[in-house]
């Protein structure tokens, strides 16, 4: 068939350019893993591979990128999340963060490195204010199983091979603070938690919604986030085992506004 033109409307619904964006995520899909497995064969298995696609981003940064992340593959061990509006905040009455980036990662196999900014009243990036938001930076990477990158203190000069590291009287302390907690208490991170709210992710459906594809994720994300709610994303293939589990009935399933969907995947819901 003649490659379809780019669907520029904010919803696409031609099933033809659908399955060209699925084909685009596969074709980056396939070279990232082969390059991947590439490199850890090489260090014989000590490599620690991490992936740049900044995910996830507000708009087309899915489908422009072609990173997307059911597709991700298991030789890749972190990819940063340096969303640029995540980081965490009260706005609204709600509680804006990355926790939709951390939770994709735990159900997709890969840990998340968190290098997002802070920004001004302009909208502007910024350094940290106060000990207050840097704690509850590193905090919410600590409770989800993360990294804490600290782009505010540690940042490259641009040249390809040197790193400024700053001693800032505000940020460094805190910095300490919370890393001398971790070390000391890291038996405490990372424990199972068991939970029966789930958020149906429909990598299609993102996909064809070009513009706000993942916001109608994070909207459902940051209800739950505010009310305390523990939850994890679940796939089309999770609901075929789904299916089988005695404690099904006893399970929420949360459905964000899904504008593409195979029939398949509806009759299974």
């Amino acid at each position: 068939v003649q490659i379809p033109k780019e669907d520029r409307a904010p919803e696409t619904h031609d099933p033809l350019f659908i399955r060209w964006l699925e084909y685009k995520a596969d074709l980056c899909a396939k070279v990232h893993r082969e390059l991947f497995a590439y490199v850890k064969e090489i260090s014989g298995g000590k490599a620690i591979v991490l992936h740049n696609p900044c995910f996830p981003r507000p708009g087309r940064g899915l489908t422009q990128r072609g990173f997307e992340p059911s597709r991700v593959s298991l030789d890749c061990d972190y990819i940063f999340a340096e969303n640029s509006v995540g980081f965490i905040r009260m706005e609204n009455g709600r509680i804006k963060g990355q926790v939709d980036a951390f939770k994709f990662g735990e159900r997709f196999g890969y840990q998340v490195l968190d290098a997002c900014w802070t920004h001004n009243d302009a909208g502007k990036a910024r350094l940290p204010y106060n000990r207050e938001e840097v704690v509850r930076f590193q905090v919410q990477s600590m409770i989800f199983g993360g990294l804490c990158g600290s782009p505010w203190t540690v940042r490259s000069i641009k040249d390809g091979h040197k790193n400024i590291l700053e001693d800032n009287k505000v940020i460094t302390p805190a910095l300490k603070e919370a890393f001398d907690y971790y070390y000391k208490y890291q038996k405490l991170f990372r424990l199972p938690a068991e939970n029966y709210v789930k958020i149906l992710y429909v990598p299609e459906n993102v996909l064809a919604c070009l513009e706000h594809g993942l916001d109608y994720i994070r909207s459902v994300v940051e209800e739950l986030v505010t009310a305390g709610i523990p939850f994890s994303f679940v796939t089309e293939e999770d609901l075929t085992q789904w299916e089988e589990k005695i404690d099904a009935k006893e399970q929420v399933l949360l459905i964000p506004r899904v504008v593409y969907a195979s029939e398949p995947l509806l009759e299974k819901i």
